[in-house]
């Protein structure tokens, strides 16, 4: 029984894990295919033996990708516990929680002469892994303006165990200025819901944002910012870079978790 049994689970990881590459595969696929049409097509060197247009095609790939993350990922065994196996240059970026709950997935769509990302969440709930939709380029073809490349997702918890995540995304506003934005989340209900997570200081309940040099941020040894928004090892604690005249400062706004919201309390 015991060898029937390892037999069983053996074949369901095997068919676990064929879904999981079929799902890279398809990933990778469409990722390649908008690289194609932006920037290696050309009407010149190539017939289709039919009319096509690169920007509809760049569209049309786009929107493939963000079905399959949208209402195809989600049903896979293991797709959200599971970091794809993409090409090491693959034009999307993958952030995970920790705890492997949530996960967003960010590309830019090179649908327009501005940089407009799309970006989708999968998240666990009691009824299964879900999907939200965060930014998608069909939705607003013409991209007049750029949007947020989602790069970073802090986590906290409350004694209850209602999780609030942070999403952070950053617009590059120029050369050297960035736009940091802060968007909170919650799972209630099993959706993935805006929720007003911070009060006082910079913030205005759901959002937090601010403009700095970030090219005087950067510590070129290091290869990373010198000042970020982090929590504190117990999580209690939110630190906010606090910006002068463009510039980061040196110093922190400091919000502290009342279990629902973190609350400001000082700049240090």
């Amino acid at each position: 029984m015991k060898y029937i049994a390892s037999i069983l689970f053996l074949c369901f990881a095997a068919a676990a894990n064929a879904q999981t590459a079929a799902g890279t595969s398809a990933i990778q696929q469409y990722l390649d295919g908008i690289s194609y049409w932006r920037f290696q097509y050309n009407a010149e060197d190539t017939s289709f033996g039919h009319e096509v247009s690169a920007q509809d095609s760049i569209y049309a790939m786009n929107d493939s990708l963000m079905h399959y993350l949208v209402n195809v990922a989600p049903s896979q065994p293991g797709f959200l516990k599971r970091k794809p196996m993409l090409a090491e240059n693959a034009d999307i970026k993958i952030v995970t929680t920790e705890d492997k709950k949530l996960a967003v997935y960010c590309w830019n769509s090179h649908a327009g002469t501005l940089d407009f990302y799309n970006a989708v969440a999968l998240y666990e709930t009691a009824g299964g892994v879900k999907s939200h939709k965060l930014a998608d380029a069909s939705e607003r073809k013409g991209l007049e303006k750029v949007s947020g490349e989602f790069y970073d997702v802090l986590s906290v918890t409350h004694d209850n165990g209602d999780r609030y995540y942070i999403f952070q995304a950053r617009v590059k506003m120029s050369e050297k200025e960035v736009l940091n934005i802060m968007t909170a989340y919650t799972v209630a209900d099993n959706q993935l819901k805006a929720y007003e997570l911070f009060e006082g200081g910079a913030s205005s309940g759901r959002f937090v944002t601010y403009i700095y040099d970030y090219m005087a941020n950067y510590d070129f040894e290091k290869m990373k910012e010198v000042h970020t928004v982090h929590l504190s090892k117990n999580g209690k604690k939110l630190y906010i870079p606090d910006v002068t005249d463009g510039q980061l400062n040196g110093k922190m706004q400091v919000y502290n978790f009342n279990g629902s919201k973190f609350v400001y309390d000082k700049t240090e």
